[in-house]
This record gives structure tokens, C-alpha cells and sequence, in this order.
């Protein structure tokens, strides 16, 4: 386990990043053939030939929060909440900070990280629960409510809770089986007073209780958050939070993942035929280009293309951006494009390649300028059946690029 968070992409980011000054992870600046996209540094994918021209930067970030709320991964730091665990209440989707973790050098490199996207306008895709981006903004400017905040993470303990509240003097009796102890969120039982689960609960001495384990409830995961806290601090003013709600503040980092049709279709730019690979300037080779044809709105094919994309899930359309974009949420305004556009171009079957064996081609994607090379597919059913195949098998960075000498 040891070795598998030593080899998370997480924990090698954190260890290269953790002695930086914080005023150099505040530096945003945008490399010439970045397509506008703001970085505070460049990756290096260590054995694969991709260059960084933004793509893999916004890559390196999902990768990063998908390690993270991956189970499977050695990184304890945040676990699915007990309605998501047990498929318990109405919402059973939400990750909680695990009570558990001691580790809070990690927590503040998180918020780090955080704070990072943020100046970057890089939206990254997790599902934290709104108790969670409350405390974030600011414990003591949110009302955190038992049946809506406490309900979403933990529909067991609102039920014991209100259980517990109404029962009548006359069955007082059946509080013999509550002692003063409670269920944090990764199934550890906490006493809430000392030697708590010896003491049973009456009805003399439910209101205490209930006070209690509300209170314990609440608080605790205090000392992650406060952590998450100071590692936003470092990049971004904590003050200007109060001014979001709990859903704004979400929107702000993770976006809309069922984006709008209309809205792609309004940044898309249809382009004409080009030649080369992933590592080239969109504005340089069209002045290098001869053109050979041109796509439109109308092209035959480019309509099945926007019939398709209307048909996708919103985790079909996420898919879709990580595989054209590296990026999992788009931006919900046009002015919030900051100048890029979506380059819808013909695919590039080469000097040898068989036109009638178009059906077998995979959309050919340039995460960096978010552009899509779409073969002329003979139906939408083809056309869709190959995008979720590319979506699921190709949808990390090209790793047949030739690598420089000295990976060799």
C-alpha cells in the first residue's frame, strides 16, 4: 500500500510541489503554443513523447482528483459516505473527508491544488457532499441543517437521531439499547463524554445526547477541513469564499458536467483538412497548409455528429470533454471560454489508407487545442459506437510518440 502512494501521480506532485514557495504556485502565465491556457508549471509525462502544450497539464490535474477519490488507490483521504456506501436515503453519490486520516500535510495539498485549478480556470470533477463546501467557505457563515446537510452523508443517523427525539416518555425504556457514543463516518464508534458507551441513554438525559452527537456529527472531520482550508489559503484569498454559496463554490470548481449542446455549438469552429500530429500550432500550420476541402455546419456528417452528442448521458458528455479537452466540466457562460473554441476537422486518412474502411477509425483527437478530427462515419450508430469505444480504451495521453533520446 505503501508503494502504491509512493507511485501515485498525487504523492509524486506533492513531493516535488511541497517545497515550492507559495507565491511561485500562485504564478499564472500562458506559453505561447498553450491555446490560452493559464499554468503555474509544465509536466513531463516521464516514458510517454506527449508535449506539454496545456493538454496533459489539465490531465495531469483529473488524473491527480481521480486518484483521489478512487477506493481502490492507496489514498485514504476521502471515502464514500455511509448512504453511498450502504445505497441508503435519497442522495447515495457524496465522498466525505475520512475522520481518520491523520495525514494533513496531504489534506493542505489538496486544498493546494484546489486553489491551483481555480487560478487556472480548470474545472476538476469530484462529488463532495454540501456539508463539506459549507465548512469549506467558512464554518461558522453556513447553517448546516441535520435533515438536508446531515441526510445526504448519513440518512442512518438522522433517523436514530429523530428517532431518539420524539419517542414518548412511556417508551423510554427502549433508549436502554443507546449508549452516549456515535457512528462517525467510516463506521468507527466515538464516545462523546467520557466512558461514553457505558453510559446509557434516558429520558432524562436524551436532550444532552442528542446535543452531543449533533455536535460530534458536525465536527467531524474539523481537522481535515481546517487543513484543506490552509492549503487554499496559500493560493487564494480565503476571504472572497463567504460570497458563494455551498453550490456556487461547487460550480466554480467542478463546472456543469451535462453542458449545454447549444453552448459547445456556439464556440465550435469547422475547419479544413490538415495534416501532421499533436504537437503543432493550430494558427502556424493553417499558414502552412494547403486546404483540400472544408467542413460546415451542414456537412452531412457534422449534423450526425451534434445528433449524437445530444443523445449522450452526462457522464457520456464528461467523456467526451476528457477525451477532446482533458478537461471533465465545461465552462457554463461563452465569455467563460476565455477566446478558445472547439476545431471540428476532417479526419486525416492518410496517403495509403482504405476509404472504405472509414466504419473502423476511431475519432482522432488534440487535447491541447481542443480539436477533433471526425471520420465520415456511414450512420450515427457507428459514429456513436465508435466515440464510447474511444472514450473507454483511448482516452489517455499517446504514448506511441517517439520519446526523446535520452528516455530511449
Amino acid at each position: 500500500r505503501r508503494k502504491m502512494l509512493k507511485n501515485s501521480i498525487f504523492y509524486q506532485a506533492f513531493l516535488q510541489l511541497k517545497y515550492l514557495d507559495c507565491k511561485e504556485l500562485r504564478r499564472n502565465y500562458v506559453a505561447k503554443l498553450d491555446d490560452g491556457q493559464e499554468r503555474t508549471f509544465k509536466v513531463k509525462f516521464f516514458g510517454e513523447g506527449v508535449q506539454d502544450n496545456g493538454g496533459p497539464y489539465r490531465e495531469t490535474f483529473h488524473e491527480l482528483i481521480d486518484e483521489v477519490f478512487n477506493e481502490h488507490e492507496a489514498l485514504p483521504l476521502f471515502i464514500k459516505s455511509p448512504n453511498f456506501r450502504h445505497s441508503d436515503g435519497v442522495v447515495q453519490d457524496k465522498y466525505v473527508p475520512n475522520p481518520a486520516c491523520t495525514n494533513l500535510e496531504l489534506y493542505k495539498f489538496f486544498g493546494k491544488i484546489v486553489g491551483i485549478c481555480i487560478r487556472n480556470h480548470i474545472l476538476i470533477n469530484f462529488n463532495l457532499s454540501s456539508i463539506v463546501w459549507k465548512l469549506l467557505i467558512g464554518p461558522y457563515l453556513n447553517t448546516i441543517s441535520v435533515h438536508d446537510d446531515i441526510a445526504q452523508i448519513d440518512e442512518g443517523f438522522v433517523r436514530q437521531y429523530d428517532y431518539i427525539r420524539t419517542m414518548n416518555a412511556d417508551a423510554s425504556s427502549d433508549l436502554a439499547d443507546f449508549s452516549f457514543t456515535f457512528k462517525r463516518c467510516d463506521e468507527q464508534q466515538m464516545d462523546v463524554i467520557p466512558n461514553g458507551e457505558n453510559i446509557r441513554v434516558t429520558h432524562e438525559n436524551r436532550d444532552n445526547y442528542l446535543q452531543l452527537i449533533k455536535y460530534h456529527k458536525l465536527h467531524e472531520f474539523d481537522a481535515q477541513i481546517d487543513a484543506i482550508r490552509s492549503g487554499l489559503a496559500d493560493i487564494i484569498p480565503l476571504q472572497l469564499l463567504p460570497i458563494y454559496t455551498d453550490k456556487e463554490f461547487e460550480r466554480k470548481i467542478c463546472g456543469d458536467s451535462d453542458f449545454s449542446v447549444d453552448l459547445l455549438k456556439s464556440v465550435t469552429v469547422y475547419e479544413r483538412k490538415i495534416c501532421g500530429d499533436s504537437d503543432f500550432s493550430v494558427d502556424l500550420l493553417k499558414s502552412v497548409t494547403v486546404y483540400e476541402g472544408h467542413l460546415t455546419a451542414h456537412s452531412f456528417h457534422v449534423k450526425m455528429f451534434w445528433s449524437m452528442i445530444e443523445t449522450f448521458t452526462p457522464q457520456q458528455k464528461e467523456m467526451f470533454l476528457r477525451f477532446t479537452w482533458a478537461k471533465t466540466r465545461m465552462p457554463s457562460k461563452k465569455s467563460q471560454f476565455g477566446g478558445n473554441t472547439f476545431k471540428l476537422q476532417p479526419y486525416d486518412m492518410g496517403a495509403s489508407s482504405d476509404p472504405h474502411k472509414t466504419d473502423l477509425l476511431l475519432p482522432r483527437s488534440h487535447t491541447c487545442f481542443f480539436s477533433l478530427q471526425l471520420p465520415s462515419y456511414s450512420s450515427l450508430a457507428v459514429m456513436k459506437d465508435r466515440f464510447l469505444y474511444a472514450f473507454k480504451n483511448a482516452a489517455s495521453m499517446d504514448r506511441d510518440l517517439k520519446l526523446q533520446d535520452s528516455e530511449l
